[in-house]
């Protein structure tokens, strides 16, 4: 029998034994890439949903400093605002007041809240103060 020819050697495939032993260790390396991976797709989605309560409360914001006094008068305390951006895994709610001593002054505060992809509640805020004769902050 001649050695140099691969198709007579009676070793010349590879054993069962052999292929499982490397689809364990492709199946290793997959398994830590995923693995690796996760804590920054949790990271992306964080920040996605970040991104998207900050955009809800410059657009709302820019609406209520727009608005004339009496508009600003009839903003109902404690009621959710919805934007353009709304997105269903964001709650809102917006906070009106009268600034203490000041009669032609409200204080408007505009929140967004959510569950975090690791489960944690996050916040956004935003505050500004609206007066009878325009924006004072």
């Amino acid at each position: 029998m001649n050695k140099n020819n691969r198709a007579g050697w009676p070793y010349a495939g590879m054993t069962l034994v052999e292929v499982m032993v490397a689809m364990s260790l492709v199946a290793m390396v997959m398994g830590s890439a995923f693995a690796a991976l996760r804590p920054a797709m949790l990271a992306s989605e964080n920040s996605r949903l970040n991104v998207s309560a900050n955009e809800m409360l410059l657009t709302e914001m820019e609406r209520v400093r727009g608005m004339d006094w009496d508009d600003a008068l009839a903003l109902e305390d404690g009621a959710s605002f919805v934007t353009p951006l709304a997105d269903n895994r964001l709650s809102t709610v917006i906070y009106v007041s009268e600034r203490e001593s000041r009669e032609d002054q409200l204080q408007v505060i505009l929140e967004v809240n959510w569950t975090d992809a690791r489960g944690k509640t996050q916040q956004a805020r935003m505050v500004t103060f609206i007066t009878q004769y325009g924006i004072s902050a």
